[in-house]
């Protein structure tokens, strides 16, 4: 789904709040609208009352409501959007399980800026 504009709806979706600040800062700055859960059932809940809303999902992978169960829940509800997963510790194996369920991108934890704006154009960009 690419957006008309250059302004994205993105959800970003983290237990931790040092991971959620900085990357809603960095996506705000480029002009971008930002929420930030903080439980992957919000996330999903929100995003089932509404598949359409987001542009974009950043979700960490470990979480109480893994990042996995998110995806596979937004996969079942057929999201829209792009997903990104940003995680300090992917293994081989749940990165492999999220490219079965469509997911192409991943950035570690901590990130640099230029990845994460970088990823995030070429996800939601003309080809994306």
């Amino acid at each position: 789904m690419a957006p008309d504009s250059k302004s994205l709806n993105i959800l970003v979706v983290d237990n931790g709040e040092s991971t959620t600040a900085p990357v809603s800062v960095v996506l705000k700055q480029a002009g971008h609208r930002v929420d930030v859960v903080h439980d992957g059932q919000i996330a999903l809940s929100a995003i089932t009352e509404e598949p359409a809303r987001y542009h974009l999902v950043i979700t960490d992978h470990r979480m109480k409501f893994a990042g996995l169960e998110l995806v596979t829940g937004l996969r079942k509800i057929a999201f829209p959007g792009k997903i990104l997963i940003l995680s300090a510790s992917l293994q081989p194996e749940a990165e492999d399980a999220y490219r079965v369920l469509g997911v192409e991108t991943f950035i570690s934890k901590p990130f640099d800026v230029a990845d994460l704006r970088n990823a995030v154009q070429k996800l939601t960009g003309p080809e994306g």
